[in-house]
């Protein structure tokens, strides 16, 4: 979420119309706009979506992807996702990411930028300049430089995610009667607070760290997700064999 923010802040800096202005709520509509954009190739403008998903390599398509540990991003995903942690969930999601990685490996270099996860946190200010420079936009000024960093540092964005879930939600958890439906996302049939100017919603900022997986999880846990690791490791070997 960080670096789709960034290069949706940076084309809007750089005085070109952002597509789409609001985030979509589902991947569907983002394909729709993606597509509805690459056919009219609109002037002064620029399409920056977000997608778990593996594109064919074009022309028209450069991509942004946060690499990170294969078991910092299960923790993650299964903490947000709020889905049964079993044998048969993570097989799934490991096998699914694995897949991932390697399709992301094979893109076109100058078409693809790494950013590491953790550097997110300690090189933010570095990382914005250098998603400005890959996909072709000015380099921000110091002020726009520290205004993008503060908008999306982890203290503001948790901050800002709290005010909307007081407006979107009673004190008993209850979604408001007034609340506004753009507010509202309904994942596995709970209702999450969701931000149509960023994205972020409910649950995605926490105070986890790398690594934290090794002492959050217990030693089954920990041995169910090596397992999987492993046996898709494997499929994916003689697959390639």
């Amino acid at each position: 979420m960080w670096s789709y923010n960034v290069a949706r802040s940076l084309v809007r800096e750089a005085g070109l119309k952002l597509i789409p202005d609001r985030v979509p709520k589902s991947d569907k509509d983002v394909f729709e706009i993606a597509e509805s954009y690459v056919r009219a190739r609109p002037a002064g403008a620029r399409c920056v979506v977000k997608l778990h998903t593996m594109l064919t390599a074009s022309p028209d398509v450069i991509v942004i992807r946060n690499k990170r540990d294969i078991r910092d991003r299960l923790y993650s995903y299964f903490q947000f996702m709020k889905v049964n942690f079993d044998e048969e969930s993570i097989g799934k999601a490991v096998s699914r990411s694995l897949e991932m990685d390697a399709h992301y490996d094979r893109w076109p270099a100058g078409r693809i930028l790494n950013i590491p996860y953790e550097s997110i946190g300690t090189d933010s200010s570095a990382l914005i300049c250098r998603i400005a420079e890959f996909a072709g936009l000015p380099a921000p000024d110091a002020q726009t430089l520290e205004d993008i960093d503060f908008r999306f540092s982890r203290q503001q964005v948790r901050k800002q995610i709290a005010e909307l879930e007081n407006r979107v939600f009673d004190a008993a958890g209850r979604v408001r009667h007034q609340a506004d439906p753009e507010t509202v996302v309904e994942v596995f049939g709970r209702a999450r607070a969701f931000d149509p100017a960023s994205g972020f919603q409910s649950g995605h900022v926490s105070d986890y760290r790398p690594g934290d997986w090794q002492r959050l999880w217990t030693d089954r846990q920990r041995q169910m997700v090596d397992d999987a690791i492993r046996e898709a490791q494997g499929r994916r070997e003689t697959c390639d064999g």
